[in-house]
């Protein structure tokens, strides 16, 4: 795996046209499901509406990249990458999910 892949922050910050990246979104979809299942819930992280959206995993995802500059380069993702890619992402909205349920204070 390349390192640039390793080092990616995928956190959802940054504005992009994700409909630039639509063709990628079948190839991602195809293995959120099955990696969602497999993924293990950790502490402080919580399964509800981010982790369960291949959107917002989707999104999360694309905008990493967009934010490495990494898009001239998508169509050369392993399968290794993208699975990482997408772990770093559920892991991302699981954690969203858990400090918006459990630890954010609602005014």
């Amino acid at each position: 795996m390349r390192e640039q892949i390793k080092n990616i922050q995928i956190n959802g910050y940054g504005w992009f046209d994700y409909k630039l990246f639509g063709y990628l979104k079948p190839v991602l979809v195809a293995q959120m499901d099955r990696l969602r299942k497999q993924y293990k819930i950790g502490v402080r992280e919580y399964a509800s509406s981010r982790f369960l959206s291949n959107d917002t995993v989707f999104i999360r995802i694309i905008s990493g990249l967009r934010n490495a500059n990494f898009e001239p380069h998508v169509d050369s993702l392993t399968m290794e990458e993208i699975e990482h890619l997408i772990n770093k992402a559920l892991k991302d909205c699981a954690s969203a999910d858990h400090w918006y349920a459990f630890e954010k204070e609602w005014d």
